[in-house]
């Protein structure tokens, strides 16, 4: 397992397919809601297998001040699920806003993954919301 910063189209691409995969056909989210405005402004994170298929992916981005950061777009390939993915993806992504001066993120996780993140050292900072019919909630944490 390699993640990389997205600096090429192909990159890119690969991403967009994991989204699509998990976000838009598994959890039934609009294409034109998951791929949205702030994809330019965006840094994606995209996570290769042994023979190079995308597997995973993120996405940062700047949020209301320079040292915070927005998380999303998290996802692992169903098939690839329950091997620890998450947590080192996550790792990645949150060393790559270190390197670049954040020093805080926060992220609107899907309710069910709240453990998950809560794991990682975010807390809730919000009540729980829906967003593309799924409930989120709003959490924190300094990197």
């Amino acid at each position: 397992m390699k993640f990389e910063v997205v600096t090429t189209k192909a990159q890119l691409e690969d991403v967009f397919e994991v989204r699509k995969a998990v976000f838009v056909k598994e959890q039934d989210v609009p294409l034109d809601i998951e791929i949205d405005e702030y994809e330019h402004e965006a840094t994606h994170i995209v996570g290769y297998n042994e023979t190079d298929k995308a597997i995973a992916c993120a996405c940062f981005r700047p949020y209301t001040n320079d040292s915070t950061i927005k998380v999303e777009r998290v996802a692992i390939s169903s098939d690839q699920r329950g091997q620890g993915l998450g947590f080192k993806l996550m790792r990645f992504v949150e060393e790559q806003a270190r390197k670049e001066g954040y020093t805080h993120a926060i992220l609107n996780a899907q309710s069910h993954a709240q453990g998950f993140y809560e794991r990682l050292g975010y807390h809730v900072t919000g009540s729980p919301f829906y967003e593309a019919n799924i409930e989120h909630i709003t959490m924190k944490k300094p990197l």
